[in-house]
């Protein structure tokens, strides 16, 4: 409590301790997705649906989460749809006929803007998308 006392908050020492705190939970967050992301993969075909895919999504105040995985390999379903997290996207043929995974994470904190070069920063949150080889 002392290291967060109105005192201290113009403290580099201090601040430059709470970035390592900050980053320290944001790392133990994206290891825990990826364990379950790596989870669902591994568990995929007892959790597909009627189309021979999987959809995963999970939502709360601040975070969005969708995985969804191509077990069908068809050309005619190249659309990916997750109304519940706000995601639709067209998949290239190539890519419908391949054994992949798309992960969908939206997060409201901005871990990027302090590494800018540049007067841009993110409003509104960080939405990541990515296409994961199976």
């Amino acid at each position: 409590v002392a290291a967060l006392s109105a005192s201290n908050f113009g403290r580099k020492d201090v601040k430059q301790q709470q970035q390592v705190y900050t980053d320290e939970v944001r790392a133990l967050s994206a290891a825990q997705i990826d364990r379950v992301t790596a989870h669902v993969l591994q568990h995929a075909d007892e959790v597909q649906n009627l189309k021979n895919e999987v959809q995963v999504h999970a939502s709360v105040e601040q975070f969005r989460f969708g995985l969804w995985v191509n077990l069908a390999k068809n050309p005619r379903f190249k659309t990916i749809s997750i109304p519940e997290i706000g995601f639709v996207s067209e998949l290239p043929k190539s890519l419908a006929l391949a054994s992949i995974a798309v992960r969908m994470l939206h997060v409201h904190y901005d871990e990027f803007t302090r590494f800018a070069t540049n007067e841009f920063m993110s409003v509104g949150g960080i939405f990541t998308v990515d296409l994961l080889a199976l």
